[in-house]
């Protein structure tokens, strides 16, 4: 199996992984009020924005990671791959 494609294949499990956790979120008791205090004066659909800016990402990556030449995709991959975690990290349940 190519490089290319391992890395796409690992964006792919990253989605679904995010995916998941966010499905599973919804079931935790009390993330609605943590979310609207998190929020305070922030309008609920600019969080959706940043999230849906931020899922868009390791969506490119996927299709990205099997058409950039090497030494793009390195660099792509690194970047995108630290912003991801910081964001899935740091991000908490946004």
């Amino acid at each position: 199996m190519s490089t290319k494609t391992k890395l796409s294949t690992l964006w792919i499990i990253v989605m679904l992984n995010m995916a998941y956790a966010d499905v599973l979120s919804l079931y935790v008791p009390g993330i609605h009020e943590e979310l609207a205090a998190f929020a305070g004066r922030t309008p609920i659909t600019l969080l959706m924005l940043f999230g849906a800016i931020k899922i868009q990402f390791p969506l490119a990556m996927i299709f990205l990671s099997r058409v950039l030449k090497l030494r793009a995709n390195r660099w792509a991959n690194s970047i995108i791959g630290v912003t991801t975690i910081i964001f899935v990290v740091g991000g908490g349940s946004l």
